[in-house]
């Protein structure tokens, strides 16, 4: 068995040490004896995600979110393929802040992927802190990272439940998206 992993702007999007997760899932799925082909994608490359398994995406700056978004956004059909035939799908730090509707910074609103129905906004506050974190579909804690400086607003489908740390926003309990196979959170440093 062969597992294709898309490294989506492994250069660009890897602020916090983000390549730790791909390094993880090669790792987990080389246990297995499972063969893994890691594919990096760049700005400017072509999006083919058609034979792909999983796609990463990990966090960037501020800026490069925005940049990101652009790059995306060029290649919308491709990813929208790539969720409607349920390719996994795990975005970490900031770049889950890409699949909303909208992200409002201090000076411009700028229209996200509109993939899923939730806003993003910048704040005055950061938001830094080492997390614990609860999965349902597990019995051990998720440990992580977190530094970002936007609170989403509108996640039906939260992935964790916040012990320690952040939520997605101030006024929930809750952190991060599951969404069929896309599985999107703040943490970082890596989160697997």
């Amino acid at each position: 068995m062969k597992i294709k992993v898309a490294h989506l702007l492994h250069d660009f999007m890897n602020l916090y040490g983000e390549s730790g997760n791909i390094l993880a899932i090669k790792k987990g799925l080389s246990s297995q004896d499972i063969e893994v082909e890691i594919v990096n994608i760049s700005l400017g490359d072509p999006l083919k995600l058609k034979d792909i398994d999983l796609i990463y995406i990990g966090s960037g700056t501020e800026n490069n979110v925005i940049t990101a978004l652009d790059y995306l956004r060029n290649n919308i059909e491709e990813l929208n393929q790539a969720i409607i035939n349920k390719k996994f799908i795990l975005a970490t730090g900031n770049s889950l802040e890409l699949f909303g509707k909208q992200i409002v910074t201090f000076n411009n609103t700028y229209s996200g992927l509109n993939i899923f129905n939730y806003d993003v906004k910048r704040s005055q506050t950061r938001f830094i802190s080492e997390c614990i974190f609860n999965f349902e579909k597990i019995q051990d804690k998720i440990l992580g990272f977190e530094n970002h400086q936007s609170e989403i607003f509108g996640i039906d489908t939260p992935l964790f439940t916040v012990e320690k740390g952040f939520a997605s926003n101030s006024s929930c309990k809750a952190e991060g998206i599951i969404s069929n196979n896309f599985y999107g959170t703040y943490l970082i440093g890596p989160l697997l």
